[in-house]
């Protein structure tokens, strides 16, 4: 388990990442999510988890959006 942290987003990337999350909760209502700084590279991370075998599922219900962002 990640540590929560607080993170400094701009209200253009709060919107962002609350999209990303209601996407994916609309398809894993059990979803949890921590948004955090990486380094490698520098950005800021969401980190998803979800019960499921297979993460690609994850991928699919938000793969468009975050190429569009």
């Amino acid at each position: 388990m990640r540590p929560e942290s607080s993170v400094r987003l701009t209200p253009r990337m709060e919107a962002a990442v609350h999209e990303l999350q209601g996407l994916i909760t609309v398809r894993f209502p059990q979803a949890t999510f921590v948004v955090e700084e990486g380094f490698d590279p520098k950005g800021i991370y969401q980190a998803t988890t979800v019960d499921i075998a297979d993460t690609n599922e994850v991928i699919a219900v938000v793969g468009d959006r975050l190429v569009e962002f």
